[in-house]
């Protein structure tokens, strides 16, 4: 968070200029996922606050519910896929 929170403050500046290409790519893969109410909230405290906004007691709640923002679930399947390969992705 303390990375894309860094990114994002020089992007929003209009500076890309200081960025490489790589972080700019990461940046945008990240920012994608993160656009989500608790995770704005986290930054806009992070602007104020800097690093102490990972530690505030007041923040805590919006930084475990930005860090949490979905779920996996696995679920094993009564049927083989065999017919297409034991590799995945090799042709």
């Amino acid at each position: 968070m303390r990375w894309y929170f860094a990114m994002r403050r020089i992007v929003d500046a209009g500076e890309l200029s200081r960025l490489p290409v790589a972080d700019i790519d990461r940046f945008r893969t990240l920012r994608s996922r993160l656009t989500i109410p608790p995770v704005e909230a986290l930054y806009l405290v992070w602007l104020k606050d800097g690093d102490r906004a990972f530690t505030s007691q007041q923040t805590s709640a919006a930084h475990s519910a930005a860090m949490s923002f979905g779920h996996l679930e696995a679920e094993g399947l009564p049927f083989e896929y065999s017919q297409f390969g034991s590799l995945p992705g090799v042709a």
